[in-house]
């Protein structure tokens, strides 16, 4: 695929950056990268000082997510030619997938945090992300319940405070799952650590909530979210959309109703009821 670029209203535009336009671009994606980092939920609690050494393992850590596969990176350019935001997403199979396609899967660490030189404080905080991502993820096998061999995941939506509420998110993100679509994904999959993502997801493009976990009893870095991020943000969520649009995957819904049902048994033994 080649690089592409549309205008949208107000003159912002939405380019896609395949590997080369990466590797020689990467740099530009820093300013809405560190923002990212200072303002998600999650994150915020990990990153609790930006000072130099910060900035540079966290640069480093930019570059490698960069590097990690061939998947295009969704960019949003303003008028003034500044970058203000953009959707990085991953490739992630199954064990099936990975052993028909070992070509295609890099074996190391998306998050290789211990590469990337931070701060030991910080190094501790960004491993508890991890565990915490890591634990959501794990509640559900999402290969199995649709029967898929690989999945498209969109690890990273981000757009500096002053544009946003302004659709750019939702115009990055609709090209994210068409280019998801063309490259044959039939699943698309976030992890929603925000209840303004997971509100979005699931109102423009109806992904479905198929795991929750609690930031109070499951993140180690709780205590360093401030109260209002405690008040607005109860939950990560696991999401997933199917990129079938022309099954309306009645047996994907059956699933989600024998899911629901299981919960409210599991629910109900322990409560007493």
């Amino acid at each position: 695929m080649t690089d592409q670029q549309q205008t949208e209203p107000g003159g912002v535009k939405i380019e896609v950056w395949n590997d080369e336009t990466k590797i020689t671009k990467w740099r530009q994606l820093l300013r809405p990268w560190n923002n990212f980092w200072l303002t998600e939920p999650m994150n915020s609690a990990a990153i609790f000082v930006l000072d130099e050494k910060c900035i540079q393992s966290l640069s480093r850590l930019l570059l490698w997510q960069v590097l990690y596969d061939d998947t295009p990176i969704v960019v949003a350019r303003a008028p003034d030619d500044q970058i203000i935001g953009f959707i990085y997403s991953m490739k992630d199979y199954s064990k099936e997938g990975k052993a028909a396609h070992p070509e295609l899967v890099v074996k190391r660490d998306l998050y290789n945090f211990k590469e990337c030189s931070f701060p030991e404080q910080v190094l501790t905080r960004l491993l508890a992300v991890d565990a915490f991502l890591n634990k959501l993820c794990s509640k559900v096998n999402v290969f199995g319940i649709f029967g898929v061999k690989k999945a498209w995941v969109i690890q990273i939506i981000c757009i500096l405070p002053e544009y946003r509420e302004r659709g750019i998110a939702k115009r990055l993100t609709e090209k994210t799952l068409e280019i998801a679509y063309a490259e044959g994904f039939r699943l698309a999959v976030t992890e929603a650590t925000s209840s303004i993502t997971k509100h979005n997801m699931t109102k423009h493009f109806k992904f479905q909530s198929i795991a929750e976990l609690g930031y109070e009893t499951n993140y180690k870095n709780y205590k360093w979210l401030s109260e209002d991020m405690k008040r607005e943000h109860r939950a990560a969520s696991l999401l997933v959309k199917s990129l079938h649009p022309e099954k309306s995957t009645s047996q994907q819904k059956t699933k989600f109703i024998a899911m629901d049902l299981s919960k409210k048994v599991a629910h109900r033994k322990m409560s007493g009821y």
